[in-house]
């Protein structure tokens, strides 16, 4: 019974560390979960711009238009999402 106890124990306790540190990430209302980060629904259905990262082929979603830098490259727009 005892080692029964103490793996519920153990559960908990990593549980409970695992929210403290934020993952997985509990989303408050009105936000929701984008690449393991808390995203406010506003923002996240504003988002309109795309932009490529030329080196790496990435995509990205931007909310307004201008000059975006990812790792120190310029990225390059793409058009309305």
């Amino acid at each position: 019974m005892s080692y029964i106890r103490d793996a519920d124990e153990f559960l908990q306790k990593k549980n409970n560390a695992n929210k403290k540190a934020g993952y997985p990430p509990n989303c408050n209302e009105g936000y929701v979960e984008k690449e393991g980060k808390c995203v406010s629904a506003k923002e996240e259905s504003e988002a309109g711009y795309l932009y490529e990262n030329v080196k790496t082929g990435e995509v990205f979603t931007y909310t307004r238009r201008g000059g975006h830098k990812k790792d120190g490259t310029l990225l390059v727009y793409r058009g309305k999402a």
